[in-house]
């Protein structure tokens, strides 16, 4: 014999608390991208990427990005504000930056060229390849840096990642820097 399953109030109640639940898990399955925020700058972060909270050290370095799917990736945000204050010499910080950073040299792999984002930013990326002393092994890191004038400051980006990741990181800088608001 065969038995047939009848709609009890029971059953009913179990179906609609499975229906709801099946709802709210689609709208959470759309979740809501990170952000970096400051009063400066809002920037939307790419899968795998978060805040390092309480990192901001100091008048000029407001936050820092890191990934949890790159090993060892982590993008600086610095912000430099003033009258004397131009693209060529937060350049020049950057680059002064990228000197100390890597002291076994580094190897301009892509020159200075402006991306547009959607919010009308026009800023300038470059691509640099670094060397550094870890255990006695030279290490070599790539770096993408970018000079962005904004309404309040402008802002200086530098990447940090293994030199094999260094394809993933660019696309990954790119994707943030373009979300700047």
């Amino acid at each position: 014999m065969t038995k047939r399953f009848g709609f009890t109030p029971g059953n009913v109640f179990l179906l609609i608390v499975a229906m709801v639940f099946m709802l709210f898990s689609i709208g959470y399955a759309a979740k809501e991208q990170t952000q970096f925020k400051h009063e400066l700058l809002t920037l939307t972060l790419p899968d795998g990427w978060s805040v390092n909270k309480d990192a901001a050290t100091g008048k000029e370095l407001i936050g820092w990005l890191k990934s949890e799917t790159l090993p060892g990736a982590s993008i600086l945000i610095y912000s430099y504000r003033g009258v004397t204050i131009n693209y060529r010499n937060v350049r020049i910080r950057g680059l002064k930056r990228i000197a100390a950073d890597y002291p076994k040299g580094q190897n301009h792999l892509k020159k200075p060229k402006t991306v547009k984002t959607p919010k009308g930013y026009k800023p300038k990326v470059e691509l640099w390849q670094g060397f550094l002393d870890a255990g006695g092994v030279t290490v070599a890191l790539q770096s993408p840096m970018a000079v962005m004038k904004t309404k309040k400051s402008y802002i200086l980006m530098i990447g940090y990642v293994l030199d094999a990741s260094g394809v993933k990181m660019e696309e990954d800088f790119l994707k943030i820097l373009k979300s700047a608001e």
